[in-house]
């Protein structure tokens, strides 16, 4: 079984490392620009407040629906936004996606790891791999961000 397993695992990493270098060197576009960044990170982050109010407003359908509803719009739109920065080459498109969407989860995952131990004022060994991995990710999606514009990159001007 875990042959199976290791077999799975390389078999998906190996289009995955590819695509990141691709992505370094600009042949595909992963994130386009700030703003892209950070619409595909508000894909991961939205859900945390829309769980609190669909418990605070009584656990409605509508609300439910309302909070798919908006999920899925970010999801299009963060799919014809990759379409159009490739492009239009769906390959290229599907690739960015595939590499997009998981590490954003992934940092965003380790960014939340790390914030939970430091307000719980412990580290330990997970802690500890949640800072290795974290900087690890974070010049290689500043290095997979294709132009340095956005209201994030107008910030630092500021």
């Amino acid at each position: 079984m875990t042959d199976i397993n290791n077999f799975i695992f390389v078999g998906l990493s190996i289009p995955f490392i590819f695509g990141i270098i691709l992505g370094c060197y600009n042949k595909i576009t992963i994130f386009n620009n700030y703003d892209d960044l950070g619409i595909t990170f508000l894909m991961f982050i939205l859900p945390i407040p829309m769980t609190y109010l669909y418990f605070l407003l009584g656990r409605s359908q509508i609300t439910l629906y309302f909070f798919v509803t908006i999920e899925i719009l970010i999801l299009c739109f963060i799919l014809y936004n990759s379409f159009i920065y490739n492009k239009k080459n769906i390959f290229y498109t599907l690739l960015a996606l595939y590499i997009k969407i998981p590490l954003s989860f992934l940092y965003l995952i380790n960014l939340l790891l790390i914030l939970d131990d430091f307000f719980d004022k412990k580290i330990n060994r997970k802690t500890t791999l949640s800072i290795i991995l974290f900087a690890t990710l974070t010049p290689i999606m500043a290095k997979l961000v294709k132009n340095n514009t956005g209201v994030l990159k107008q910030c630092q001007k500021l």
